[in-house]
């Protein structure tokens, strides 16, 4: 990441290297059902190895994946008790690191469970709280879905301010401009009011079950940790997109999409909701990958183009993660 200051111009975007690989923001790293009571395993998040682990209580941790000791893989080891124990020398480490017996401490993250789903920051202390919706109801997650793409991961979240490409790609009609506000210095949002079109079977569905007019915001937090929601007058489509790239492969990207809907009087039921926003979500979304997939910036932009500067300029200024680094 190279420093770049931003000119006056309002079409004026960073080049690719003013903009972080790896924002300082939340990460996806697992749903909260694959991660049994006293299993640990090892994943790779913002460019880092992390050792993430559930005690026996069943509260999630996550470490730096090397004990600080001799750097044995923590995730070979096993958890005892609140602990994970290092499989060389059996040195055992608590959430926050700490191993009271040999005065060591593992680097620690800062881990947070909802929506159905872990999430971990690349710090002890997080940069912001993870994010939660505006008055937000109790809700019911479907279960995270993950797919792929072959962009950039502030290509995904830019898309979210191309008011343009509502009409074109999803028979979305805007009623004015995307609306651009900054909830947090950490969190820019675009909001829109649009009317479904679409005269495909999904659309329509949508429009008999929930309305055709919609109120819709993507609140971006550090750039990658998309807050979606979607106002129909007689119901709510809570999401959020989590962007970062593959760890299975860097040049691609991976996004877990979490739909949640407002839990009513009968679970089954609630569940069943969610799962049918996720469906009708997943298709639009990929609607976008169609056109996302395969694209490399370029910061050539046109006018209509000025609330995706905007959103590029900003994210230029986020602070990143330096990967395989200590917190």
């Amino acid at each position: 990441m190279t420093s770049w200051s931003a000119p006056a111009d309002p079409l004026a975007a960073p080049p690719a290297a003013a903009l972080p690989e790896y924002p300082r923001s939340w990460y996806f790293a697992a749903a909260s059902r694959a991660l049994a009571a006293g299993e640990v395993r090892e994943l790779r998040l913002f460019g880092r190895r992390v050792a993430l682990f559930r005690t026996r209580s069943g509260t999630a941790g996550a470490l730096e994946a090397a004990c600080p000791h001799f750097g044995a893989r923590l995730a070979s080891g096993r958890v005892q008790d609140d602990t994970i124990e290092c499989p060389l020398h059996r040195f055992r480490f608590t959430r926050d690191g700490l191993c009271a017996e040999h005065g060591l401490r593992a680097a620690a993250y800062a881990v947070e469970e909802r929506y159905g789903a872990i999430f971990v920051f690349p710090a002890a202390q997080p940069s912001f709280p993870l994010p939660r919706f505006e008055n937000e109801p109790e809700l019911v997650s479907a279960a995270p879905r993950r797919l792929h793409l072959d962009t950039q991961w502030y290509m995904v979240s830019s898309n979210a301010f191309d008011g343009r490409h509502l009409e074109y790609a999803h028979a979305r009609h805007a009623a004015g401009p995307p609306r651009l506000s900054r909830p947090h210095e950490l969190a820019m949002r675009v909001g829109y009011e649009y009317e479904i079109r679409g005269r495909g079977l999904t659309d329509r569905g949508v429009r008999a079950l929930s309305g055709a007019r919609v109120r819709f915001s993507v609140t971006a937090w550090a750039g990658n940790f998309l807050q979606v929601h979607a106002n129909f007058g007689r119901d709510e489509t809570f999401g959020l997109l989590l962007l970062a790239p593959s760890a299975a492969n860097a040049a691609r990207l991976d996004l877990h999409l979490i739909v949640s809907a407002r839990r009513g009087r009968w679970r089954p039921l609630d569940a069943l909701r969610a799962r049918a926003k996720r469906f009708a979500i997943d298709r639009m979304l990929r609607g976008d990958i169609l056109g996302l997939e395969g694209l490399d910036y370029r910061h050539e932009l046109r006018p209509g183009d000025e609330a995706v500067a905007e959103f590029l300029r900003w994210c230029a200024t986020l602070p990143a993660v330096t990967p395989d680094a200590r917190p």
